[in-house]
Parts: structure tokens; sequence; C-alpha cells
């Protein structure tokens, strides 16, 4: 009997104290961009508007921002702590942002990990953002620092309108978060996505949630690789400066931290897996590169400029470099040259 009235006691505990949910909502500049007819800030917006209206009045709320009018990567602000009666000036809250800035995505995490959780366990936290961490920071890493820390919070992100590359980060900061990732390309999408992301209880069927899986092989033998897939011209040439872009997909067995290296070079160095990892000091001055944080996988287009008087004479080769960079960088992996016609 005890038993059964304990259960009684804790479910309509529950009930009387729902979890909190944070909105983190992306300000930065590239807000601005259309989406599907109309601003993605707009639609952002509409979308946040709709479902506050709802969610039950006593769930909690609060919304964290970065960018909205304020250049650089200090953006991370506090807009609205979380609190029962504050749906009115949360909304205008929302209904004032206006896109502009950078996106610290890793420091907003820390924002959020020294002024929210402590204050509010449990809460869910909801992302939207339309970009992938632009600041120097780490979200992979602080979103599993919180976690580390035994800080009781579940991390969903939506991803608005993001390629392929954006979504890689965005999914492992979800996945560090124990939350889930959504994918959103329409209006539909938006709308499914945060009534699902606001939900506690919601689990993405096993099938949707790794977008990263079902865009590279799996093959064990062909671990790690780095493969150059396309090299084009790209519009704003001019006499010996040339612009290219290089498509590049990768890789390896262990997720964690990755630059991806793209340099062009007249001898370019054997390919394949590196045996004996060179170090910091002997990494090569690359052309371009892009960083992976938490991830075992990816694919993105660079664009890079040449300039061929500093080439040197001969044939010209663009080469792709694998660094694992979680501690001491180390060369992992060396892609096949792609020789370049002049």
């Amino acid at each position: 009997m005890m038993a059964c009235l304990i259960g009684i006691t804790s479910i309509h505990s529950e009930s009387r104290n729902p979890p909190p949910v944070l909105f983190v909502l992306d300000a930065s500049g590239s807000m601005a961009e259309m989406f599907g007819g109309v601003p993605r800030m707009v639609a952002a917006r509409v979308m946040m508007g709709e479902q506050l209206a709802r969610l039950d009045s006593s769930i909690p709320v609060g919304l964290v921002a970065y960018g909205n009018r304020i250049p650089g990567c200090a953006s991370y602000r506090l807009y609205a702590p979380i609190r029962n009666s504050n749906r009115r000036s949360l909304s205008e809250q929302i209904g004032q942002m206006y896109p502009a800035g950078a996106t610290p995505l890793a420091a907003t995490l820390q924002l959020i990990g020294r002024t929210i959780l402590p204050y509010h366990p449990g809460t869910t936290v909801v992302i939207i953002s339309d970009g992938a961490e632009s600041c120097g920071g780490n979200p992979v890493r602080e979103a599993q620092k919180l976690i580390d820390a035994g800080a009781d919070i579940r991390i969903n992100v939506i991803g608005l309108d993001v390629d392929t590359g954006t979504a890689e980060q965005l999914q492992s900061v979800a996945r560090a978060g124990h939350g889930n990732y959504f994918d959103v390309h329409n209006h539909t999408d938006f709308e499914n996505a945060i009534r699902h992301s606001t939900d506690p209880r919601y689990q993405q069927p096993e099938t949707t949630t790794n977008i990263i899986e079902q865009n590279t092989p799996t093959h064990a033998d062909s671990i790690p690789y780095l493969r150059i897939l396309d090299v084009r011209p790209a519009p704003g040439s001019n006499g010996n400066r040339i612009r290219l872009q290089v498509a590049y997909d990768f890789r390896i067995a262990t997720a964690g931290d990755y630059v991806v290296h793209i340099q062009v070079v007249n001898q370019p160095e054997s390919a394949g897996r590196i045996t004996a990892p060179a170090t910091a000091a002997q990494m090569p001055i690359a052309v371009q590169s892009d960083s992976r944080y938490g991830v075992d996988r990816g694919e993105s287009t660079l664009e890079v400029e040449i300039d061929l008087t500093g080439i040197g004479r001969g044939p010209i080769f663009v080469q792709g470099e694998l660094w694992q960079t979680d501690e001491v960088p180390e060369l992992r992996y060396r892609s096949e040259p792609v020789r370049l016609t002049q």
C-alpha cells in the first residue's frame, strides 16, 4: 500500500512541476536570409510564438539568444529568465530580435551552465540555429561538459535550413546533450520540430537521427579515409589568382576533433594512412582548412584562392590532410592528390 501511495505522490509531483523549457535562439546575421519566402528570423518568431501558445501555462519557459544587433562574438544574453508567468514578455522579446552578429554557440552553452541549470534542474534546452559555431569555441565539448558535470538537462537542436557540415556539428551537440536533432528545410518540418523538441518525453525514431550515417560509406576496411571528391573553378578568378571549389569527405574510426587541410602543391606527399603521425611543428601551411568537433566523419566544400606566382613551375596538385586535434595535433590521413590542368 505504501508503494502505491509513493507512486501516486510521485506522479502528482511531476504533474505540478513540469520540466522547464529554455529556448536558445540564433539571432546572428544569417538569420536574415530567406526561408520559404520569409526571412529565417520571421519564421522562427512565428513558430516560437505558436509553440508558446500551445505549451501548458504550468511549464516554466525562458529565452537565451545570441546575435540580436550585437556585433562580434560576445552577444549571448539571457533575455527572459525561466518563469511560469512570462509568456507575454517573452513573446515581446522574441518579436524584437534582429539578426546581426556571429554564432558563439559554445559560449552560450557555458552561460546556460552558469546561470540557468543550477536553479532549474531538468531543463529541456531547445536550440534553434541556422549556422555552426563561428567564434572558435567547441559547442560539442561544452554540451558534453554539462552532462559530465551531472547537469539534469536535455539539449534538442533544430537546424534551420543548414548544409551538411553544419548539420553534423549541430547533431553532435544534440547527441552530446542527450537530445534530438531536427533537420528543418520547410515550414512543416519547422512546426513538427518545435512541437517535438519541447516535449521531454519525445524520442526520435532511430532511422532518422543520424544524418551523417545516411550520407557516407560504412565499410570497416575503408576507415580512415579522406577523399577529394571534386575540384572546379569558382567565380572570382583574376589573372594569376584563381579560385577553386574543393569538395571532400572523410571518415575515421574514433569520434573526436579534426581539421581538414586543403593545400595546393607542386610535389604531393604519399597518400594513405599515416602510421607515424606528424607533430604540430610539421603541420604544413594549408591553403584552406575546415574544423569539425566531436565527429567521426564529415563532408563539405571549401573555396580556396591560389596565387600562381607563388606555386612555381610544373604540375599543380590539390591534396588534403586529416589532422586530429583533440590534444596534440596529429596527422592521421593524407588524400590522393588531384592534378590540376592549366
